[in-house]
């Protein structure tokens, strides 16, 4: 009875996240350290990058890579980048 709850991309979801990452939603949920803000020319020029490859098709496979490098994970966890734990 159980597997009438889910349909397997639910459960493919739960097990390994979201394939979608919103790059608004990565920088409302950044934490930032060491003398860096989210108005740091430093951040926005990151960020206005990140943007620039999620808006080129081309590019936009570059985003999984990026976010594997920075988080350890290629995937956002169901629920977005509010889910993300960090390692501090």
């Amino acid at each position: 009875e159980l597997r009438g709850l889910l349909r397997p991309t639910e459960i493919a979801q739960l097990i390994s996240g979201l394939g979608d990452i919103s790059v608004d939603d990565w920088e409302r949920h950044t934490a930032f350290s060491h003398g860096l803000s989210r108005t740091s020319s430093l951040v926005t020029w990151f960020f206005q990058a990140v943007r620039g490859w999620s808006e080129s098709e081309e590019d936009r496979a570059l985003l999984p890579q990026l976010l594997q490098f920075v988080t350890g994970s290629a995937r956002v966890p169901v629920g977005g980048f509010a889910e993300l734990v960090g390692f501090n």
